[in-house]
């Protein structure tokens, strides 16, 4: 009888407004397998970051990828986030982008390194 392996997509996210508020844009790379991203006008740094995560999660559900999936964000507010809705708590800014991060996100965990990388943890 042999284990099931267990394989993990490894997904990097950033956002970044300049200034902020200003023009940003949100970025996901997967390896050589995907990457994706988008400049958009006035917006914050916090929703870039957000908006990232959101696009990741959203394509690696699209792909069918029979795995767990980890995100690694340097984004304290995103992770805080996870955490909070983790505890069935609503982060108070941008929750019109919480409610779609939710409606998206399948059991999450949440890891922060010593290092300057978070990660977030999907089942």
């Amino acid at each position: 009888m042999s284990e099931k392996m267990i394989r993990t997509l490894l997904i990097h996210t950033d956002g970044a407004c300049v200034p902020n508020p200003g023009k940003g844009a949100w970025a996901f790379v997967c390896g050589n397998i995907e990457k994706s991203g988008k400049e958009v006008g006035q917006t914050t740094n916090n929703r870039m970051e957000m908006m990232a995560v959101l696009q990741a999660i959203k394509w690696a559900h699209s792909t069918n990828y029979n795995a767990n999936m980890m995100i690694r964000t340097d984004s304290m507010i995103v992770v805080n986030g996870f955490k909070k809705l983790a505890s069935g708590k609503w982060p108070k800014a941008n929750k019109d982008l919480w409610k779609l991060i939710q409606m998206v996100n399948y059991g999450v965990k949440i890891e922060r390194y010593e290092t300057d990388t978070s990660e977030i943890h999907y089942k």
